[in-house]
């Protein structure tokens, strides 16, 4: 009977089990919607819920103090001073400006460019070539020499091995030498013999000198230049006013007619200008910003440069001054060849240059590649860096002076034969190293044995020479002069207007 009892119990529990079992409803699960999914609040350091609007607002204001933090500065363009020397006080001039003294000044221009640069003059061309050879490692030394482009040629057998290249032009003279005679002009020079010449060999006096013996037809070879009691001299217009106020002998000929023959060139050796092109941009980019400086206040400027050991007084200062041209970046890219109008270049007056020394035996290795290099000026034209020069250096355009004055030269081109390309390019170059002087031409090839003046061919020249060097109409004129014989045309340099 127990048996039974116990038996229909425990049925009766187990159909209760499969009865819950059947009634109970499943339950539904969902994956969970990953975009829509809310982010889970970051544990605190002390294990406890983080506030996620205290999060929120730490994460804004990490964000706005690394947008607001100033990038690290740029590396200086040297890790050591830049060292620059010129041949005079006058051809450094922009650049102590642009320095705030001969080292740097707090809040100059190159101070603010991070370059730091030291600034030394003498008017010793071989003390100038000495710091160039040293280097800019050398505290005597140089990085950059600034010296007359006729200067540079006659001293480049010596600097030969230092690999140096033009990369700059900071001015031209304008005045700064000067020809002087007791013996007439250039007109009256001896055609046979020799011809005794007063002049330091290799200095840009005597480049000027014999340049216009060359113009007017001697042959350089026959100069003397060792001559102390010479009827002809040349030498810098300080020099020829140093007893007194007054030139001694007649004035034929100075570099403010040719104001394009001697540039006043920044060298530096291949090896710096390859390995710190940002270095010379920002040092050539200050030197024009000192061209503007010393434009507009060159009594500040002869001040300054007077503090300077060695520098001679504000008054000297200004003098030398005045026999400078600043050369605007316009002016580099001409002569830098980059412009392709002008003819008077730095590879043309390198050449002549060159063999004028030859000739006059002061160099005896045959011509040099002209060593220029136009990288800092092309990049600072590609900058957009002014082109224009200070207003108080611009050269205006002459009208022709009238047809009874008297040529400063008289050049004669020569050639067995007339070739009219030949004629404009060096109609050309003698426009660019006479920029303010009118020039007439007479072109007269000998057809039939007559040497008289072609006016159709004289045209067809001056037309070419104009628009090939973009020369103002008013610079050229047409001339009547007669021919000598091997002569194809003949070129008068005019006075200055």
């Amino acid at each position: 009977m127990r048996s039974n009892v116990v038996f229909v119990v425990l049925l009766l529990l187990l159909g209760g089990l499969v009865a819950g079992l059947v009634m109970r409803a499943p339950e539904t699960h969902e994956a969970p919607i990953a975009a829509t999914a809310e982010p889970l609040p970051a544990a605190s350091a002390s294990g406890a819920p983080a506030d996620t609007g205290a999060v929120a607002s730490a994460s804004a204001t990490v964000s706005a103090s690394a947008s607001a933090a100033p990038a690290p500065p740029p590396p200086p363009p040297m890790d050591r001073p830049l060292r620059v020397m010129g041949l005079g006080w006058e051809l450094v001039a922009p650049g102590v400006m642009a320095n705030g003294g001969v080292v740097p000044g707090s809040g100059s221009f190159y101070e603010k460019q991070r370059l730091d640069v030291v600034i030394a003059a003498s008017q010793d061309a071989s003390k100038v070539e000495n710091a160039l050879a040293r280097g800019g490692k050398d505290p005597e030394g140089a990085d950059i020499a600034i010296l007359p482009l006729p200067r540079f040629v006659a001293s480049y057998e010596r600097l030969k091995a230092l690999h140096p290249v033009i990369f700059f032009v900071v001015g031209y003279s304008d005045g700064r030498e000067v020809v002087l005679s007791n013996k007439g002009g250039f007109d009256k020079l001896p055609r046979q013999g020799k011809l005794e010449l007063d002049a330091a060999p290799g200095s840009a006096a005597a480049f000027l000198a014999l340049y216009a013996f060359d113009l007017a037809g001697v042959n350089v070879d026959r100069v003397d230049l060792t001559s102390k009691d010479a009827p002809f001299r040349a030498l810098t217009r300080r020099q020829s006013k140093a007893a007194s106020e007054q030139v001694k002998g007649d004035v034929l000929l100075t570099t403010g007619e040719a104001a394009g023959l001697i540039p006043h060139v920044a060298i530096a050796q291949t090896g710096l200008v390859e390995s710190h092109p940002a270095a010379l941009t920002a040092w050539a980019e200050g030197w024009l910003e000192g061209q503007r400086i010393v434009a507009s206040d060159a009594s500040e400027a002869a001040r300054t440069i007077a503090k300077a050991k060695g520098a001679p007084e504000p008054l000297t200062v200004l003098a030398d001054l005045g026999t400078i041209r600043p050369a605007s970046l316009a002016d580099c890219a001409h002569a830098t060849g980059l412009s392709g109008r002008g003819a008077a270049t730095l590879e043309k007056l390198f050449e002549e240059s060159w063999r004028i020394w030859r000739e006059a035996k002061i160099l005896s290795v045959p011509p040099e590649r002209a060593p220029v290099d136009g990288s800092i000026v092309a990049s600072l034209v590609r900058a957009g860096a002014p082109l224009d020069p200070p207003a108080t250096s611009k050269v205006p355009d002459q009208a022709p002076t009238k047809s009874d004055d008297a040529p400063l030269i008289t050049h004669r081109i020569r050639a067995d034969e007339l070739d009219v390309d030949a004629v404009v390019e060096e109609l050309g170059t003698i426009a660019g190293v006479f920029p303010r002087s009118p020039l007439v031409i007479t072109v007269h090839p000998a057809v039939r044995g007559r040497i008289a003046a072609d006016a159709k061919e004289t045209k067809a020249v001056i037309d070419r020479a104009l628009e090939r060097f973009d020369l103002p109409p008013a610079r050229l004129r047409a001339g009547k002069a007669t021919g000598v014989t091997g002569t194809v045309a003949t070129v008068a340099i005019m006075p200055v207007p």
